[in-house]
């Protein structure tokens, strides 16, 4: 009974050179009457694909996601700085960018009405946040001193000015003392301070 179950092995055929060779059916002929043997294995051959991995597909099978795309960054963009108004027909708003271009021109329509409502609500939400500022501001003005009674850098006219000449490489072409003695903004700190600023901007000027 057990017996019956158990899968035949593949009958052998031994080669001109003498190594065995399977095959899937043999036909032996007795006389008149032909009898065929099928045999099937039991493990079947791993199929090798030629398809890529699921994880990696392939360029012809990817989909254009619209969220995460420079398309939209970039039209929300020019949205935002009023490079593209309500004067602009849709065909034109297409062809404003190559990126852009590459989008849906079906789909332009309603991507364009949601951005100029989502800028409109970043608007708001930016002269809200302005205007609560301003109003703490007046309750809690802004120290002119640190905790050490140093005239406060942040904010300052000499941070803008730093961050400028760093940016030009000034500090390079010229000494400490003559990067110091260069703007009167500079002189109301202590030359220290402004090496010491001169380092943690050019630190943070390569992170960037």
């Amino acid at each position: 009974m057990f017996l019956a179950n158990r899968s035949k092995k593949e009958p052998t055929l031994e080669t001109n050179n003498g190594q065995p060779s399977t095959f899937n059916s043999v036909s032996v002929q007795t006389g008149k009457k032909s009898n065929t043997t099928k045999t099937t294995n039991s493990r079947r051959p791993h199929a090798t694909s030629l398809a890529p991995p699921t994880g990696l597909p392939s360029a012809e099978s990817q989909t254009f996601s619209w969220e995460n795309s420079w398309a939209k960054e970039i039209l929300r963009e020019a949205i935002a700085n009023q490079d593209i108004t309500d004067k602009h027909t849709y065909d034109e708003i297409h062809h404003w960018h190559p990126e852009i271009q590459l989008t849906d021109r079906k789909k332009l329509p309603g991507r364009v009405r949601g951005l100029v409502n989502q800028v409109k609500k970043d608007d708001n939400a930016a002269m809200e946040d302005a205007c609560a500022f301003n109003h703490d501001r007046k309750l809690f003005p802004m120290p002119t001193q640190n905790y050490r009674e140093e005239p406060r850098w942040q904010g300052s006219d000499a941070e803008w000015w730093l961050k400028k000449d760093v940016a030009s490489e000034l500090h390079l072409n010229m000494t400490p003392y003559e990067f110091y003695s260069s703007r009167a903004e500079y002189k109301i700190y202590s030359p220290d301070i402004i090496r010491q600023h001169i380092y943690q901007e050019v630190k943070f000027q390569k992170w960037c």
